[in-house]
């Protein structure tokens, strides 16, 4: 099986869960449990190193069905981690989710690798639609598809169980034509030392 690693710049790099990773996926979700689990209804259920190691052979299975789980490393730390899920071939339409460790947070660094797997999803595999979907209370997830070129779509009601409690769900969405259109507008200067890092040609 092919294991996609996909480059965001010299320092950063989205590569695909394998065996050989479970440990540094546990110690990550060990040490940012209190911080993740508010938003992640998996991870009360994830609690040893065998349920990460079940997790990433889980997901290098659904590989065959073009669903995609990578690691967020950082000069060779992982940081956190995005996914491509629920992608239909005939509609060429995914969604993407994130999660980041807490002392990442706020840095800038998913925005970039969420930036980055959108231009390989619409370049490389050719897909025509994305989606992101977030809880209200969520608001830093929110931050990201505001911030990349999504377009809030509307509010799914208790669509999903978390904590004791149904939850609604925020759908944003963005297209390749409106994607395009934002890729050849003139870029605005940041001063955020993680943003401003340039983004390698998709191979």
């Amino acid at each position: 099986m092919t294991i996609h690693t996909v480059p965001i710049n010299t320092h950063m790099q989205l590569i695909q869960w394998t065996p050989d990773h479970a440990s540094d996926l546990f110690r990550l979700i060990e040490t940012n449990r209190t911080h993740l689990s508010p938003w992640l209804p998996w991870i009360k259920n994830t609690n040893s190193l065998h349920d990460i190691q079940s997790y990433i052979q889980r997901s290098l299975i659904a590989a065959s069905k073009q669903e995609f789980h990578f690691g967020i490393w950082l000069d060779q730390q992982l940081i956190g981690s995005v996914t491509i899920e629920r992608l239909h071939a005939i509609h060429r339409v995914a969604e993407i989710g994130y999660w980041v460790a807490k002392e990442m947070s706020g840095k800038g660094y998913m925005e970039l690798a969420v930036r980055r797997l959108i231009a390989y999803l619409f370049q490389d595999l050719k897909l025509n639609r994305l989606e992101i979907r977030c809880t209200p209370a969520n608001q830093r997830s929110q931050r990201i598809p505001q911030k990349v070129g999504f377009c809030y779509e509307g509010r799914l009601c208790e669509a999903i169980y978390m904590n004791g409690r149904f939850h609604d769900l925020l759908i944003y969405g963005l297209t390749y034509t409106r994607w395009d259109e934002l890729e050849r507008l003139p870029k605005q200067d940041n001063t955020d030392p993680a943003a401003t890092l340039s983004l390698p040609p998709l191979m």
